[in-house]
């Protein structure tokens, strides 16, 4: 079931009220920051709005991944389609996203380990720069993996691999026959 927001209040719980954890947890967790603006609208708010209560629940449920002990949980915060949204929307967005990386020392004091996954080239000077400020000091953490996928898509992706191993081709260092799986991935 999908849910907008992450609470705690709908975990499984004992009989003494202590959330029960399977006895082995997943690798990795992957959350997909999705409905927050049609959640938003269904109460007559504004988008941005939805958008802010989900950065809350982000920081909730990320804090709470590491405490419980999930070794990596990756969150989808901004596709490449979220650029085709009207542009105060997405001014938003990315005004929340700087909130949240100078809000970052909390997941350094607790050793979360940051990376970001995705295509720089089109955030702000100030959020590359602040990226990879958080991703250098935080590089010898192994509490958790926290991976933020910004500006990413499946077939961004794909188009980026594709283009890359063209490159390779018609340079002569590879030749189209030897092009497998493994080169893609």
């Amino acid at each position: 079931m999908a849910l907008p927001f992450f609470n705690k209040k709908n975990a499984p719980k004992d009989e003494t009220g202590t959330i029960v954890l399977p006895e082995q947890l997943p690798q990795h967790v992957g959350f997909i920051m999705d409905g927050n603006g049609r959640w938003a609208t269904k109460r007559g708010m504004p988008r941005k709005f939805g958008h802010r209560e989900g950065a809350k629940n982000f920081k909730d449920l990320s804090l709470y991944c590491r405490d419980i002990g999930l070794q990596n949980a990756s969150f989808y915060v901004f596709s490449t389609e979220n650029w085709k949204r009207p542009q105060d929307e997405v001014n938003a967005i990315m005004d929340l996203f700087w909130d949240y990386l100078c809000e970052a020392d909390q997941y350094l004091e607790r050793r979360v380990r940051m990376i970001f996954v995705g295509d720089r080239s089109r955030l702000q000077d100030r959020l590359q720069k602040r990226m990879e400020e958080l991703e250098h000091d935080s590089r010898d953490f192994e509490k958790m993996n926290l991976i933020l996928a910004i500006n990413y898509g499946g077939r961004d992706e794909i188009k980026h691999a594709a283009q890359e191993i063209a490159k390779e081709v018609q340079a002569g260092k590879l030749a189209p026959e030897a092009i497998t799986e493994q080169t893609i991935s």
